[in-house]
């Protein structure tokens, strides 16, 4: 849609809420403020592109190790 380029990037984080609520605190807009059911058992949420420079930013939970 907008040319070749850098579409999103996926962080790994251990705790999910807190990441947002850090994040929030500094001004970061997410796409939904709640997190997402992901793949495989993990937990997403979505930080606005404008946000972030243009590009999507995703922060991923992955469930506890059994």
């Amino acid at each position: 849609k907008r040319g070749p380029g850098l579409h999103h990037m996926a962080l790994r984080v251990e705790n999910l809420e807190r990441e947002m609520k850090r994040l929030g605190e500094e001004g970061a807009q997410f796409l939904s403020s709640t997190p997402q059911a992901g793949r495989a058992g993990t937990r997403v949420a979505f930080l606005h592109p404008k946000w972030a420079g243009g590009t999507l930013l995703e922060l991923i939970e992955h469930p506890p190790e059994v």
